[in-house]
Parts: C-alpha cells; structure tokens; sequence
C-alpha cells in the first residue's frame, strides 16, 4: 500500500517488476516462504523488523554493500521515494522506470527488495540515511499507523552487524535484536 493505485494498475511497471523477479537467485534453498503463504490476519507482523532507510544518494556501492549483508538478516529496505522524486518527472511515468533500473544490479545480484513508503520514513522522523530501525511489530495498514511504535534507531555508515550489536547492548528491544544476530550467525 506505499504505491500509488495508478502504478500498481500500469502494465510498463508490471512488466518491470515480472522481468526482474524472473533474474532473481533462488536463495531459499527451495524452501517457500510460509510468511507470504499465512499473511496474519490482523495485518500485524508477526515479529519485530530491521528496516534500513536508505536512498540513491548514497550510492550503488553503499546500497549493494549493505544489500549483500542483508542476506544473513530479516531486513526491509525503505526508499523514500522514486529517483527524481516522483512518478511525473521528465516523460510521463519515468520516475519508476528510472528507479527499476537504478535497483535492477543490486536486486538481481543481492536477490534483495526495496520498499518505497514515505509515511515509514515519517512514521520513524527519518531524517538522515542510513538510518537502522529495528521495531516492535505494528499494524501495516497505513490508517493504523498513528503512533511511533517501540523502536532502537542508529544513523551512520555502519554495518547491519555493528547495528544489532548496539541494538543488542543498549536498546530498549534488546532481546529481539540477539535473537537477529543469532539468527544471522548461523547463515
């Protein structure tokens, strides 16, 4: 629900999405993932997220570098916007091609999504990118977002591990931020 109606309707954007979902690496292990097949009813997540806000300008090789960690970690990555900040800049409708094509290298090598939802980069007071979140689960639904949830926040050009680790020691969610970084030992 972070896209506009009209740009989850547009066939472009579409085959966009299809074609870059065909280039991704199964790094499942053949495994489904049974959170996709059980959405939780209430709209709530089941657990707690690791949310990076990141934006184009910090560069393709910050974003891969951070993508290619992400793979130990349960991480969503929020862009604030399409490049050149919206849908109607230059000929209509190429702010998303312009940004499908910006993530396609670090999607098809990394296998990891991004998310555009401004009102999360609102929700949170995001003002700086990166910026790590790691959060007490809350309602998706954008009408439910009224209140910031319980969260451990860290700005700064730092790994996903050094993050949690702070989370780990000094965070009021120290607990969800250990069972991350054990989680991503194992990998």
């Amino acid at each position: 629900d972070a896209l506009p109606i009209s740009l989850l309707g547009n066939d472009d954007f579409q085959d966009f999405v299809a074609s870059l979902q065909d280039k991704l690496p199964d790094f499942s292990g053949g495994q489904k993932d049974k959170s996709k097949q059980n959405p939780s009813p209430s709209g709530q997540k089941p657990e707690g997220s690791l949310y990076v806000f990141v934006s184009f300008s910090m560069g393709e090789k910050a974003l891969l570098n951070l993508a290619l960690e992400a793979k130990r970690y349960p991480v969503i990555f929020v862009l604030k916007g399409f490049v050149k900040g919206t849908l109607g800049s230059g000929a209509r409708g190429q702010g998303y091609k312009q940004t499908v094509q910006a993530l396609e290298k670090i999607i098809t090598q990394t296998g990891q999504g991004f998310i555009i939802d401004p009102e999360l980069y609102t929700l949170f007071s995001i003002q700086a990118v990166p910026t790590f979140v790691l959060s007490k689960p809350f309602q998706l639904n954008t009408t439910e977002r009224t209140q910031t949830p319980i969260h451990d926040r860290l700005m700064g050009h730092v790994s996903l591990q050094y993050a949690l680790e702070q989370f780990a020691k000094e965070g009021d969610i120290k607990d969800m931020a250990q069972a991350l970084l054990n989680k991503g030992a194992r990998l």
